[in-house]
């Protein structure tokens, strides 16, 4: 099975195929800025102490998807399937295993499904973040 990424010849989606694209995909950084970044920021749950985590969080849990989706261009968020089923993965204060994500520090806790509909929330808020992450990603 293949999947190919297809874009309308409207869509004015620039990403260039840099080494860092090449090597980091959706979470490729130069001069220290992510270039793919999301900015909006979903309603969070209750039991997530701030912003900047709650973000941190969902970017996490993209790894984890797009790590688990390896081979389809674009970001599937309908199904948890294999989240957090070969361990769990961590990154700085937080780790993500088969419940969801936890920030160790400030004991912030999120299930899977509130990460991915936080993600689908901001894919669809900022389509033309998601599309260039998706491209970003076939790339990678």
């Amino acid at each position: 099975m293949s999947e190919q990424l297809t874009l309308a010849l409207s869509d004015t989606i620039a990403v260039e195929p840099t080494r860092e694209v090449l090597l980091r995909g959706a979470d490729a950084i130069s001069d220290g800025v992510f270039l793919f970044a999301h900015h909006h920021v979903p309603a969070r749950p209750a039991t997530v102490t701030g912003d900047r985590v709650w973000m941190a969080m969902l970017d996490l849990a993209e790894d984890a998807r797009r790590y688990h989706q390896a081979g389809r261009a674009g970001l599937d968020l309908t199904a948890r399937n294999g989240a957090g089923s070969n361990g769990p993965i961590g990154t700085g204060d937080l780790m993500l295993d088969s419940k969801g994500c936890e920030n160790w520090r400030d004991k912030s806790r999120a299930t899977w499904p509130a990460l991915l509909a936080g993600r689908r929330e901001q894919r669809h808020a900022e389509p033309d973040i998601a599309r260039a992450r998706d491209l970003a990603e076939a790339y990678h």
